[in-house]
């Protein structure tokens, strides 16, 4: 197996880190910007010198995993490079969702091979979680010698992957971060709404869970038109009306549930032409 340093032992890194072990990959070196977080990356993952030297790290390894913020990749990138490292076949992959492997470029001109290996994987924390890689999916993008590395290292982590091209790296991530975070931020605004209701926190979460995980497990057995339910679909005016009340006092909320009305609507079953005119109609019009 290929010797492994990582640069960044954050949530990311360390679970990374945890599950290549895992799968039988040994970690060489973990560094940090201050050496008791390499520490704990490190007693975390099993394996490893714990560092705060980036060059020395990657001298430890013939595969270098850089998985520190974006702002920062290309700043590691020519660290690395101007040392007195050889770079000649090493390789090199960075863990952004945004950024290309052209952020790698003052390594590639020394010969490295350069990725961009991005898990589409939310990391709420830095103690690992089992599996945390087994059947994601991971956008892949970077020169032919690196894909081909990255896909065996995938394939070990009984994961999948796509292949992204540099044009499209953007809207890759946007997509990723739409289906997540939006995501997040809609059970906060259910939530809160419950709240006003007179329903506490603790007890507004438990009771939506539920819902979203049976929608969660529709999507997957009926694909994502086919998992839309609710009064949009059925063209209940009568209660989206109620709705669009309820919201009244909301502003920010209620552009939101407008906004996604819409989007709803035009994925929607509805098949009366009437209701459907007077429900697209309603939203365009408190909108505009």
């Amino acid at each position: 197996m290929m010797d492994i340093s990582i640069i960044g032992g954050g949530r990311l890194g360390t679970n990374l880190g945890f599950a290549l072990t895992k799968r039988g990959f040994l970690i060489k070196a973990i560094s940090c910007k201050s050496l008791s977080s390499a520490k704990e990356s490190v007693n975390f993952v099993g394996q490893g010198i714990p560092l705060a030297n980036n060059v020395e790290c990657a001298s430890l390894g013939n595969l270098i995993f850089i998985c520190v913020p974006d702002r920062e990749i290309e700043k590691v990138s020519k660290e690395l490079s101007s040392s007195e490292l050889t770079w000649k076949g090493r390789y090199v992959f960075h863990c952004s969702g945004l950024l290309t492997s052209d952020a790698l470029s003052s390594l590639k001109e020394k010969n490295a091979y350069v990725a961009s290996f991005h898990p589409i994987q939310s990391f709420s924390q830095k103690k690992p979680i089992e599996d945390k890689f087994k059947g994601i999916y991971l956008g892949l993008e970077g020169d032919k010698e690196a894909l081909d590395l990255a896909k065996k290292i995938v394939e070990k982590l009984e994961a999948k992957y796509l292949i992204i091209s540099k044009e499209n790296k953007a809207l890759y991530h946007t997509a990723c971060t739409v289906a997540s975070n939006f995501f997040v931020v809609l059970l906060d605004i259910a939530t809160e709404l419950l709240k006003e209701a007179g329903i506490s926190q603790e007890l507004a979460f438990n009771s939506l869970f539920p819902l979203v995980k049976g929608t969660m497990e529709n999507i997957e057995k009926y694909g994502i038109k086919k998992a839309l339910t609710g009064p949009l679909v059925r063209g209940d005016l009568d209660t989206i009306h109620a709705h669009i009340k309820a919201l009244k006092d909301k502003p920010e909320e209620l552009k939101i549930y407008h906004q996604f009305s819409l989007k709803i609507l035009k994925s929607s079953k509805v098949k009366d032409n009437k209701k459907l005119n007077s429900l697209e109609a309603l939203f365009v019009e408190e909108n505009d």
